[in-house]
């Protein structure tokens, strides 16, 4: 008699355990949703990640340039070496700002996203305001 318990307790918890992955029609709609945000936040970050990579790429080459250029001069120029490190940095905060530029855009745009994905899941479940809103004033 234990075992057919068992066997049933069994049965009842692979029940609702299937009930909890089965995908209604609102819930479809939501995964695809939220499966589009994904897509749309990897080729922010990879856009991201591309101009980052071209940058660093850009001050390898411009720091091997300058140290080529030097390396090629007869005479010993603290002069020249000064100019060039100090063009090379100037150039490279210019790449930070950029760096950091483009990052603002890559977390602002992702958080658009993410607005934008709440707004017809809160509609759908009947709720005023999307559950970061109601968050965000609870802070």
């Amino acid at each position: 008699m234990t075992k057919a318990r068992t066997q049933t307790a069994i049965t009842d918890l692979v029940n609702q355990t299937q009930e909890l992955f089965k995908l209604n029609g609102a819930s479809t709609t939501q995964v695809e949703q939220f499966r589009q945000m994904q897509h749309a936040m990897l080729q922010e970050t990879e856009t991201f990640l591309r101009h980052w990579f071209e940058r660093r790429q850009e001050a390898t080459e411009t720091a091997i340039k300058g140290l080529r250029e030097l390396g090629s001069k007869e005479e010993f120029d603290p002069t020249a070496i000064t100019q060039a490190i100090s063009d090379w940095q100037g150039k490279s905060l210019q790449r930070m700002s950029a760096d950091l530029q483009d990052w603002t855009t890559l977390c602002t745009h992702c958080a658009q996203l993410v607005a934008a994905e709440e707004q017809p899941v809160a509609a759908e479940e009947g709720e005023a305001e999307p559950p970061s809103a109601r968050q965000a004033g609870r802070a």
